[in-house]
């Protein structure tokens, strides 16, 4: 399934629920979740990142 500017390469990081995204486009894969504090307090950075910013670019990111 190919649409044009859908973000086939990107990660996108939901910081709100986004039922839409279900439907869109044929829906969007979710292939990932957060479970331990660590990674919590990871994702309210970027949180924190993007309400300064406007948006955040990660550059590069390790999974153990």
């Amino acid at each position: 399934f190919d649409a044009p500017d859908c973000g086939g390469s990107e990660l996108f990081i939901n910081l709100t629920d986004n039922p839409h995204l279900d439907t869109v486009y044929g829906g969007y894969c979710v292939f990932a979740r957060v479970e331990d504090d660590g990674s919590f307090r990871v994702m309210d950075e970027v949180a924190e990142a993007v309400k300064r910013e406007g948006r955040v670019a990660i550059r590069s990111a390790t999974i153990p």
